[in-house]
């Protein structure tokens, strides 16, 4: 028999049963904590489907295959490649995911992926002199470009590219430009200056760009090459990728055109790109590592003299000697490097995967 209804819900046969708006806000009642936010929720294990698994494995083929560190769209478009996840920004997300539990299980070290856009400020401190000598022995570089008729400056779109051919322009002790885009002006005038400076030496300038082929990626070269002239900057331009050919020899998978719409802008060169190259794009972040880095090799080392250059390298190893000398006569000794993290497979299917709303670490 139905009893008189109350403000919290209804009572029937004895028993108190609560209306879903009261149990709602009994629920939203204990989620709160006391400082008044709410908790979270518990990630849930899932485990790992054979799709995921089979990204899993090309996750791990790729890093196998190119050494050094790499970052999450880097790994993502290897997988594009292997067509292992779709080019689209859900199947940016899903290899993001994984990555991060990838390494948090320590299948993958941290150091293999990294995240250059965010970085930490600290001053330069050591414990002794004999440090401080030991820091600049591993530093110390003669300029091997000032007996060199010709300077090369690597241009890069991307910051999360930089990593990939870092080691390279360092073993050679080149500048690299990273513009992020479209560069900035005082980024520009600075660079301009710069060349100036090895132009008033009498030395030749190439500047070799690489950046994405999409309607603002084939325009960035060009708004860099007439910004760094307004400045009386003189040298020759190359773009040495990503080229059209490219495309067709590494197979390269496509991203679709991002045109405006009535609600919202789109890249206004983008009608013109489509009138002459189609309606498809492609990021320099596809071109296999390997061959980005052996691209900026080659065009550094058409610069160089070499006779020149191994006069730079025996005057920076007489040099290193000296400093050898020192640290030896401060008694400094070197502490070893932590043992680094060991190596171990992914789990077979069925194991424990991934959340559905981890977090997307760089």
């Amino acid at each position: 028999m139905r009893r008189k209804e109350d403000g919290i819900g209804k009572v029937r046969g004895g028993k108190r049963i609560r209306s879903g708006k009261a149990n709602r806000a009994q629920k939203r009642a204990k989620a709160q904590s006391t400082h008044g936010f709410r908790k979270r929720r518990p990630r849930r294990s899932g485990y790992l489907t054979a799709r995921t698994q089979a990204l899993a494995d090309a996750i791990l083929e790729a890093l196998a295959r190119i050494q050094g560190p790499m970052s999450t769209r880097q790994v993502f478009y290897q997988c594009v490649s292997r067509q292992a996840v779709e080019n689209t920004e859900a199947g940016y997300s899903r290899v993001a995911r994984l990555l991060v539990w990838l390494r948090r299980n320590g299948t993958i070290p941290y150091e293999r992926i990294v995240d250059r856009t965010r970085s930490m400020h600290r001053v330069a401190t050591w414990d002794s002199l004999g440090e401080a000598y030991f820091s600049l022995k591993n530093q110390y570089r003669r300029d091997p470009w000032q007996n060199q008729n010709v300077v090369p400056f690597i241009g890069i779109e991307k910051d999360a590219l930089a990593g990939i051919v870092e080691n390279v322009v360092d073993s050679f002790a080149a500048p690299l430009a990273v513009t992020r885009g479209y560069p900035s002006l005082d980024f520009l005038h600075n660079w301009a200056m710069e060349i100036r400076v090895l132009n008033s030496f009498g030395k030749r300038v190439r500047v070799f760009y690489f950046g994405d082929f999409d309607s603002t990626g084939i325009h960035i070269p060009q708004t860099i090459e007439e910004e760094l002239r307004s400045f009386g900057a003189e040298f020759e331009f190359q773009v040495a990728g990503l080229l059209k050919s490219d495309i067709v020899k590494f197979k390269l998978l496509p991203g679709p055109l991002k045109k405006g719409t009535p609600e919202k802008k789109g890249d206004t060169r983008a009608e013109a790109f489509e009138k002459l190259h189609g309606n498809r794009v492609y990021e320099l972040d596809a071109l296999p590592a390997d061959e980005l880095r052996r691209r900026v090799q080659e065009r550094i080392e058409s610069c160089i003299d070499q006779p020149s250059w191994q006069i730079i390298e025996r005057e920076e190893l007489s040099d290193r000697k000296e400093l050898d000398a020192n640290i030896e006569a401060s008694g400094y000794k070197p502490t070893e490097p932590p043992p680094k993290a060991v190596e171990t497979s992914v789990e077979p299917t069925g194991t424990k995967g991934p959340s559905a709303n981890g977090n997307q670490e760089g």
